[in-house]
């Protein structure tokens, strides 16, 4: 609730805001909704900052009975909407999308690691395993062979698409 929040505010005036609130209550279950408080602007919370937390408090509480109001739309009305999706063009959405994939960066560089180090410890265990059954000189050389291509197998596995 707080990106559409924040989108709300961007995008809205607060004359808009404060009609949306007094249709949202005169539409709903008066039952519900906590009482219709007018907001004037403070020293702690503005006044639209108020009003869209109203709107918010009320969408929730009827949410949770499952009570939300329908009302219609005129056609003049619907270019007062926003023509993208408030997560493409909010920058906190962008920061949260981006903190994501970072994070997910994270985990796929640790698998990678572990991977990496499965591979090594592959080659090294195979190495000692021919050194034991052959000669010493060819031992040492497969162990740098197989050391080798376990460092090209990775960037195979994680090659981009295309």
């Amino acid at each position: 609730m707080e990106l559409v929040r924040k989108s709300c505010l961007e995008y809205f005036s607060i004359d808009e805001l404060v009609k949306a609130k007094s249709l949202f209550y005169d539409t709903g279950d008066k039952t519900i909704l906590p009482k219709y408080k007018t907001r004037r602007g403070g020293s702690v919370t503005p006044e639209s900052e108020a009003v869209i937390n109203d709107i918010i408090s009320g969408i929730s509480k009827l949410g949770e009975q499952e009570q939300m109001p329908r009302f219609p739309v005129d056609v003049v009305s619907l270019s007062r909407f926003p023509k993208c999706i408030p997560a493409e063009t909010n920058s906190l959405s962008m920061c949260e999308m981006i903190k994501k994939l970072e994070e997910r960066m994270k985990i796929t560089e640790a698998l990678s690691i572990q991977i990496e180090d499965k591979v090594n410890n592959f080659a090294s265990y195979s190495a000692i395993a021919r050194s034991n059954s052959g000669s010493g000189k060819q031992a040492s050389s497969s162990i740098q062979n197989e050391t080798i291509s376990s460092q090209y197998i990775l960037p195979e596995l994680f090659t981009p698409y295309g």
